[in-house]
C-alpha cells in the first residue's frame, strides 16, 4: 500500500500534485528492484556479501563497497538498490561508496598534512537566496553544527559571496555547505553552488587546491549529478571537491528536500567526533542516517536514496 498523498507531502515539503508524486514514487521503487535483481544482489552474491546476521554490529563490522559506473548508470543510486517485496536491500549488507575512477580513490587515500592550527568548520548557508525558494531547514543545519562543534567559519547570508566563498575554502579542511544548487545539462562544467551574489561554478572551484581537505558535506541539490550528453565523464560539483583536495564528499543525485536534508545533517553530524569531523566515520554516518530515513518513510525512496558519499 502507497503511503496517502497528505504524507507524501509532509514528509518532503513538496508542492506537486499528490497523484504525479505517487507516480514518480512508484517510478523510483521500480527502479530501485530492477538494479537490484539486474546488478546489486548479482554483484554482493558474487563477492561473497550476503544478508548481514542479526547481533552485535560492534563485533560484526559493516563490510565496505565502493561502486564506480559507467554510462547511464552514473545516475541511478546503486548503494539503495532493493526490492520492497522480498525486502532485500544493498543498503543491509555494505556500506556502500562511489568513486569516478580508480586514481581518484587512491588520491583520496593519501594521508594530509595535519593543520597547523585547530582547523575550524567552514559552514556557507544561505537560508534567503534572492530570487529563490527559502531553506528554512539550512538554519536548522547552522544550528545543528553550532552546538555540535562550537567553532566554526560563518558564512551565511549576504556574507555568502563568491569571492568570500573561493577565498576562504582552501583554508577549511571542513566545510558544509547548505544553499540552492543548479545542473547545467548543456554545459556541467557551469554547474554551481548559488552564492547571495552570484554563482560557485565547478570552473570556479578548478582553482581551489587544499593539502588538508577532509570532507565537503553538500546539502544541496543536484551535487553529485552529471550530465546524460557525457554520462562517462565525472562533470559535478562533488567531483569538483575531490579534485581540490577534499577525500569525503556528501552529495545528492537530485533534489533534495529542505527538511529531510536538515534531518540527514542531525544525523550524519552526531555521528561524527566533535574533536574530529573527519575520515573512516563518515560513510558508515550517512549509511545509517539513509537507513533510519528509510524507516521512516520506506514508500517514499526519492527521499533518503539520493544522497551518496563519495571517497575512501
Amino acid at each position: 500500500m502507497w503511503p496517502p498523498s497528505t504524507a507524501i507531502q509532509e514528509s518532503s515539503n513538496r508542492s506537486a500534485d499528490p497523484e504525479e508524486q505517487e507516480e514518480a514514487e512508484a517510478t523510483v521503487v521500480a527502479t530501485l528492484a530492477w538494479l537490484w535483481s539486474v546488478l546489486a544482489e548479482p554483484v554482493l552474491d558474487r563477492l561473497g556479501l550476503g544478508p548481514r546476521p542479526d547481533g552485535d554490529t560492534a563485533a560484526d563490522p559493516w563490510p565496505r563497497l565502493w561502486w564506480s559506473p559507467t554510462g547511464l548508470l552514473n545516475f541511478l543510486p546503486l548503494h539503495a538498490a532493493g526490492t520492497f517485496e522480498t525486502g532485500a536491500s544493498a543498503l543491509d549488507r555494505v556500506v556502500s561508496s562511489y568513486t569516478p575512477t580508480l586514481r581518484m580513490l587512491g588520491e583520496s587515500r593519501r594521508p594530509r598534512v595535519p593543520a597547523a592550527t585547530e582547523p575550524r568548520l567552514l559552514v556557507v548557508a544561505l537560508p534567503r537566496t534572492p530570487g529563490m525558494t527559502a531553506l528554512d531547514g539550512v538554519s536548522r543545519e547552522v544550528m545543528t553544527l553550532a552546538k555540535r562543534f562550537g567553532k566554526l567559519t560563518p558564512l551565511i547570508g549576504p556574507n555568502a559571496t563568491t569571492e568570500n566563498i573561493l577565498r576562504v575554502l582552501p583554508r577549511h579542511p571542513w566545510v558544509h555547505i547548505g544553499c540552492h544548487a543548479l545542473t547545467n545539462l548543456a554545459q556541467p562544467s557551469e554547474s554551481h553552488l548559488v552564492a547571495h551574489d552570484g554563482r560557485v561554478s565547478i570552473r570556479d572551484l578548478a582553482g581551489v587546491r587544499t593539502e588538508q581537505g577532509e570532507l565537503a558535506f553538500l546539502a544541496a541539490c543536484d551535487t553529485v549529478r552529471g550530465a546524460p550528453g557525457i554520462p562517462d565523464e565525472a562533470i559535478h560539483l562533488g567531483a569538483a571537491f575531490q579534485l581540490a583536495g577534499y577525500r569525503h564528499v556528501i552529495g545528492t543525485l537530485w533534489e533534495a528536500a529542505d527538511d529531510v536534508a536538515a534531518r540527514i545533517v542531525e544525523d550524519v553530524y552526531k555521528a561524527v567526533p566533535r574533536d574530529s569531523p573527519i575520515a573512516s566515520g563518515i560513510p558508515i554516518a550517512l549509511h545509517t542516517a539513509v537507513c533510519a530515513l528509510r524507516q521512516r518513510y520506506p514508500r517514499v525512496p526519492s527521499l533518503w536514496s539520493g544522497y551518496a558519499h563519495f571517497g575512501p
